[in-house]
């Protein structure tokens, strides 16, 4: 526990000089994006806890997949693992601690869109919503790091995991309802897994279900636990300098 810490501390210290670019993507964008749609819908706040639903999701996605697993990937090449590793770092020590160093960029627009979503939803599920948010944050950040391990060149990992990211939203229900999409079209959303962390927030927000919700947590709960088997074996591998 206390390497995670030291390394977040660390992490913070060598991003201060990425410290503008980080506030302006990770809070100021992402809040301009949410008053946007509070006043698009200003005179209705019907669609609110849906839209912000979506914000909320959308956000998790694009800061896990274009920062967490970008940094994964760049963690893992040799030259800067060996920097790491020589300071007594682990490799579980370095992703956790990452995963929680970034998670902090979402906890702003997080917390206030769900208080205006719950304020907003007819029949909010008080407890039930911020759960299935944690769920959602939760899996795309087991996603992200998984996808950071398997990737091996950085500058390939650049092009992928924003096209990836800007592909699972928009082939999701955050912004649109997938009863307005042709049938072949929702099929391929199912196939999304951020469509069923949708469904289920949707479900406890008061918005109608597109999938039975049962079985979104069943298939995002087998999905993963095979990619935190994926993860863990991958981060047990010892690196040579670990051991030293």
């Amino acid at each position: 526990m206390r390497n995670l810490f030291l390394m977040a501390g660390f992490e913070f210290r060598a991003m201060r000089i990425y410290w503008f670019q980080l506030l302006i993507a990770g809070i100021v964008m992402p809040l301009a994006l949410m008053v946007t749609i509070l006043l698009a819908q200003s005179g209705s706040g019907e669609r609110l806890p849906f839209l912000l639903t979506g914000f909320i999701a959308s956000s998790i996605a694009s800061t896990f997949l274009n920062i967490l697993a970008l940094r994964v990937v760049n963690i893992m090449q040799p030259d800067v693992l060996e920097l790491y590793a020589a300071l007594g770092f682990s490799r579980r020590d370095m992703v956790a601690s990452f995963a929680i160093f970034y998670s902090m960029f979402l906890l702003p627009q997080t917390i206030v869109a769900s208080v205006l979503a719950l304020h907003w939803a007819g029949n909010p599920g008080m407890v039930a919503f911020p759960v299935a948010i944690v769920g959602c944050a939760l899996f795309m950040g087991v996603l992200a790091i998984t996808l950071g391990l398997r990737v091996r060149n950085y500058f390939h990992a650049m092009g992928i995991f924003p096209c990836l990211s800007w592909a699972m939203i928009m082939l999701s229900p955050a912004y649109y309802p997938m009863s307005s999409l042709p049938v072949a079209l929702q099929a391929l959303m199912w196939l999304n897994p951020l469509t069923h962390c949708l469904n289920i927030a949707h479900h406890y927000i008061g918005c109608p279900d597109n999938i039975p919700v049962s079985l979104s947590v069943l298939l995002l709960s087998v999905s993963f636990c095979f990619m935190a088997a994926r993860m863990r074996a991958s981060l047990l591998k010892t690196y040579i300098l670990e051991n030293i």
